[in-house]
């Protein structure tokens, strides 16, 4: 969670895309966007799908491991 926080607030642009993956980064962005002021609606509706998105594609891999540890 830390390293997404910090990758917002201290790395530039071209180095942020390295945690895209990570749902704190987006819901980070969507904070500080709301709390800012700057934020559209739309802006918001992105980064809530964004972070919704990485969300399923971890669970979905991680179904195996999930499965495997309640038998």
């Amino acid at each position: 969670m830390f390293a997404s926080i910090a990758a917002i607030e201290l790395l530039g642009p071209k180095w942020q895309k390295f945690f895209y993956w990570i749902p704190f980064y987006w819901t980070y962005k969507g904070n500080d966007a709301v709390l800012s002021q700057s934020a559209s609606w739309e802006q918001i509706l992105s980064y809530t799908g964004f972070v919704l998105l990485t969300c399923l594609v971890i669970y979905i891999i991680l179904i195996p491991r999930i499965r495997k540890g309640l038998q």
